[in-house]
């Protein structure tokens, strides 16, 4: 059907993709300066965040705002590939090449670019907002974070590819995003899901993968200590310490810490002690980070 190899058709096209990048600097400056935007917003609205409990909160409101430039990403995508489609149907017509090639090479020639952009904005935000960083969870971050930025190109790709023109697509995509959000495990966690929605849609949202992977790496080795504001406060029973009263409590499992277990009037009781009690609750584990970069 073709006169030359499905091999050779692919590098002629992904040859002629960035040449068509490279000359069309509009779309990648566009990109690159939303990454800055996003990352200087994020990093300098939540500087140097603390270690309490309503500071955590922060912290997973912090990552979960991160998303914002995937969805960003995705927008972008879509006339683009759109673009370049008319193009790929002209010369489909005439059987320069088929349709593997252009779809390898549209996704191949992506990368280097989104690569670049997710780095913008991990170094921008990363340390602005005082995560505590060890070069393992730094690089998870950076790591999983390119990935996440060449998922959401390929899927605003897919989108693209499934309408017929812009304006159908960005129906759609409002429609996508629901449900990508809805179901990542932040804004309700899963045990709160209905039963329909958490046996399946949670299972299969990518989202959900990220921000597991990502707030996990980011809360293994945090120390949380609440703010007086943060302490629940209580009086023990006439003749009890604070820690006599609630060993029962922290011995049927628990979380959290007493200020003062030797306190014998009014106990101070914070809810969380490790960062890895503050993200059980949304039933995620940190031995599941790498799992969840390779799904993603």
């Amino acid at each position: 059907e073709f006169a030359t190899s499905t091999w050779y058709q692919f590098l002629m096209v992904y040859k002629r993709m960035n040449l068509v990048f490279w000359r069309n600097p509009e779309y990648n400056a566009g990109r690159i300066f939303q990454a800055i935007i996003v990352g200087v917003v994020i990093g300098f609205s939540f500087w140097n965040i603390g270690r309490s409990s309503s500071d955590a909160q922060l912290i997973i409101l912090t990552i979960f705002m991160i998303l914002i430039l995937g969805v960003n990403m995705i927008v972008a995508a879509l006339p683009q590939f759109i673009f370049l489609r008319e193009l790929f149907r002209r010369d489909y017509a005439s059987k320069f090449y088929s349709t593997l090639p252009f779809s390898v090479a549209m996704i191949l020639v992506e990368l280097p670019y989104l690569t670049f952009i997710a780095t913008i904005t991990f170094v921008a935000c990363f340390w602005s907002i005082g995560i505590d960083s060890t070069s393992y969870n730094g690089f998870y971050f950076w790591i999983a974070f390119v990935m996440f930025v060449w998922y959401c190109v390929s899927f605003g790709q897919f989108i693209a590819a499934a309408s017929p023109n812009v304006a159908i697509a960005m129906i759609l995509l409002p429609l996508f995003n629901l449900f990508l959000f809805l179901f990542a495990g932040v804004l309700a966690p899963p045990s709160s899901l209905p039963s329909f929605w958490r046996g399946w849609m949670y299972h299969i949202n990518p989202f959900r993968y990220f921000l597991e992977g990502i707030i996990t790496s980011v809360f293994k080795p945090l120390a949380i200590r609440c703010t007086d504001e943060d302490f629940y406060r209580f009086k023990t029973p006439p003749g009890l310490t604070c820690g006599e009263y609630t060993r029962d409590y922290f011995e049927g499992g628990a979380t959290g810490y007493i200020k003062d277990p030797n306190a014998t009037d009014m106990c101070s009781y914070c809810s969380f002690q490790q960062g890895d009690e503050f993200y059980k609750q949304s039933e995620w584990s940190y031995a599941n980070i790498w799992r969840d970069f390779g799904i993603l």
